[in-house]
């Protein structure tokens, strides 16, 4: 198991938790989900301990976010959530 596998994990829990389709915010979407709700952020934070840093985590958040959604990361974007101060809106093809 690499080192990320936990990310990883947590992001698709909340991912398979949302009912609504992704749109370009959908990295905030899951760090603001995983500052709500008490168990996905004590396990962010023993990922951090785990992994050395906050940033650490985040990066990988955003980048399995990309990779399980299958879209493409654009432009930095200002964050509401405490856990991150910016993220990079995805790229949502339009659907046809």
């Amino acid at each position: 198991m690499n080192k990320t596998e936990g990310v990883r994990q947590l992001v698709e829990q909340v991912l398979n938790c949302f009912t609504s389709p992704p749109d370009e915010d959908l990295i905030e979407h899951v760090c603001m989900a995983i500052e709500a709700n008490p168990q996905w952020s004590a396990q962010y934070h023993r990922l951090a301990e785990e992994l050395g840093a906050q940033t650490t985590v985040n990066s990988w958040i955003g980048r399995y976010v990309k990779d399980l959604s299958g879209f493409n990361s654009g432009r930095s974007h200002p964050s509401k959530s405490h856990l991150i101060k910016s993220y990079r809106k995805l790229i949502i093809p339009e659907q046809q």
